[in-house]
């Protein structure tokens, strides 16, 4: 049996909605962006079995996302136990967006420590996807509203 691929999801996704939003543009229907609300999709390689954590953080909000947990790293030797940390803040609203901050800690056994701090403007309209050394990916983007719908006519 095999199983459904992000990117298999996604182009679904994308053949169902281009079905349905052809009618739905000729009727007046447009999506509107949620400018109060960020998503943000986190894999670190190691942790969490490789899977995606997903949030959504209100852009006006005073603390972020933080979470922690045991995981692997990679290394030339084979899979090293370690430590993980991570924390996700919306750092501050600006016009046409808001800044993203994001910061994973990994500690080995030994005491050895991997930090990744990195800070990322999301426009309203635009989906930022960052990969970054140590296999860290991440995915930010405002929330669409539901779809409302008017006849133009009218």
């Amino acid at each position: 049996m095999q199983r459904a691929t992000p990117l298999r999801l996604a182009l679904s996704a994308c053949v169902l909605f281009s079905l349905t939003a052809i009618p739905a543009l000729a009727k007046g229907c447009k999506p509107t962006i949620d400018k109060k609300n960020v998503m943000v999709e986190l894999q670190i390689e190691g942790f969490n079995s490789n899977r995606k954590l997903v949030f959504v953080l209100p852009v006006n909000a005073k603390k972020g996302v933080k979470g922690s947990g045991v995981g692997t790293i990679q290394s030339p030797l084979g899979g090293k136990s370690a430590n993980y940390s991570y924390t996700v803040d919306i750092a501050e609203e600006q016009d046409g967006g808001a800044v993203v901050e994001l910061t994973v800690v990994a500690t080995l056994d030994g005491g050895a420590t991997r930090t990744l701090k990195r800070t990322v403007f999301v426009a309203f309209e635009q989906i930022v996807e960052q990969m970054y050394v140590g296999g860290v990916n991440m995915k930010a983007y405002f929330k669409m509203k539901p779809v409302t719908c008017h006849d133009i006519a009218e």
